[in-house]
This record gives structure tokens, sequence and C-alpha cells, in this order.
């Protein structure tokens, strides 16, 4: 199982019944070392931070307990949101494995990688933005806030909420998740 995850060169380790957990990568085993995220402690993952902590112990238990087949999240650093991980979470077949442990949860962890500025043009072109409309998209697609938006670009809060209506018409959507759910299909 380690040679599987390996050579996936990923970030993944695979949890027990008891949510131990019983494998993990070369990737995982550096990353755990790196990070101030997440943790083991005695054979189980935790996150640093309480309320991410909750959110993955309860989706462990649910996929665990089998009420849910997989959970996909976001760990978020609270002092530098661009180091953030994505989470997500796979039931495994209940099937007899011939390893020392029963893995029934598969743990793979994206460290986020931040849209380049390079590549508004790309949206511009794509959608007729301006370049302005171009850098905030990026910026939203990089999980900044308006406010975080404004703030870098010097800008008020009033003129990125209406670049914020422009990019909605120009790309089609209606929502802001949605126009961060489709900058990032397009540029990554």
């Amino acid at each position: 199982l380690h040679n599987t995850l390996d050579r996936m060169n990923s970030i993944s380790l695979v949890a027990d019944a008891f949510g131990m957990i019983g494998a993990l990568s070369a990737a995982a085993d550096k990353f755990l070392r790196e990070t101030l995220l997440l943790k083991l402690r005695h054979g189980h993952l935790v996150a640093s931070h309480p309320d991410d902590d909750r959110l993955l112990q309860r989706a462990l238990a649910d996929i665990i307990n089998g009420t849910r087949l997989s959970a996909d999240f976001w760990l978020i650093d609270r002092a530098l949101p661009e180091a953030s991980v994505a989470c997500q979470l796979f039931a495994l077949p209940r099937n007899s494995f011939n390893f020392d442990f029963t893995p029934r949860v598969l743990i793979s962890l994206r460290p986020h990688c931040p849209l380049a500025s390079e590549q508004t043009s790309i949206l511009t072109a794509l959608f007729g933005l301006t370049m302005a409309e171009g850098q905030v998209a990026i910026a939203a697609g990089n999980g900044l806030s308006r406010e975080r938006i404004a703030e870098s670009r010097g800008a008020s809060a009033a003129t990125v909420n209406e670049q914020f209506k422009s990019l909605y018409r120009k790309m089609g959507v209606t929502r802001e998740a949605e126009l961060v759910a489709l900058v990032n299909r397009v540029l990554r």
C-alpha cells in the first residue's frame, strides 16, 4: 500500500475503521512534518484549528459509519490563507485486505496553488473583460474576500462591487461562488 501511495506522487493517507492512520505516502509524511495545519497525534490525523478539526473528525466519522461516501472541504490557515489545504476523503470498499490494518478512508490533501496574475490575459480574451476585471477575477479565484481585493488594489469597496457585477454579467454567472468555480475551472 505504501508503494502504491508513493507512486501516486500525492499527499495521501489511509485511515482504518477507528480513524487511525495505517498508511501514508512519502509526500504526506513530508507535508505533515512541514505544516502547522495538520498533525498525527497518537496515530490520528488532527487539524490544529478546533473548527477545522471538528470538520475533519465529523467527515471521517461519517465516512467510517457509512453515512457519506466522500467529503471535500478546505482547511484554512488563518494566519496565511494562501497556505490553506484542500482536503478530500473517500470511502474505501469494505473488502478483505491483506494488510496489518483494514483500510476504510482514503485522505487526499492538496495545498492551495494560487492562480498567477499572468493568467489575466486568458480571462480577458475569453470573456471580454477589462484588465482590472481580470485581475479582480484572479484574486477572487485565489479566495480573497472583496475587502482584501479592494485593499490590495487600492480601490474602494464600491469599485470592487461594481467590478463583480460586471464580471457576473460578462462571465454568465449570478453568484460569487459560481465566478470562483468558473475561474478555477478555466485556469487550472
